[in-house]
């Protein structure tokens, strides 16, 4: 739907080079559609500038849609820190000590979370 309906009629008949973050950008920008929607059409052209570098098309390189923004749309931010923090805080400091097997009474040697 977003190749047929908006960036063939638009870039179709561009070589992909001409394809470039800032013409991008400000196409982007007129057209009448959500932030959302426009978010979705960089996407299908980033997929397109990663396919002709993967077949040689075109040199390898950072992908220009990666520069293009668009105003309303949300950046996705990574919590990795702050997620690693909240698991650490519920879970508590895990310690290594001799654990025995219930089963076979042998030493497991594992991490183990230390008792309440």
């Amino acid at each position: 739907m977003w190749l047929s309906n908006h960036i063939i009629p638009r870039w179709g008949d561009c070589a992909l080079s001409d394809v470039q973050a800032r013409p991008v950008e400000l196409w982007l920008a007129s057209l009448p559609l959500a932030p959302k929607s426009k978010v979705h059409i960089r996407g299908v052209l980033r997929l397109l500038w990663d396919f002709a570098m993967w077949r040689g098309d075109a040199p390898v390189q950072r992908n220009p849609m990666e520069l293009v923004t668009i105003k309303g749309a949300t950046k996705r931010i990574k919590k990795l820190a702050a997620s690693a923090n909240k698991l650490h805080t519920a879970v508590g400091n895990p310690t290594k000590r001799d654990q025995r097997s219930p089963r076979t009474g042998h030493s497991t040697n594992a991490f183990s979370l230390p008792s309440a």
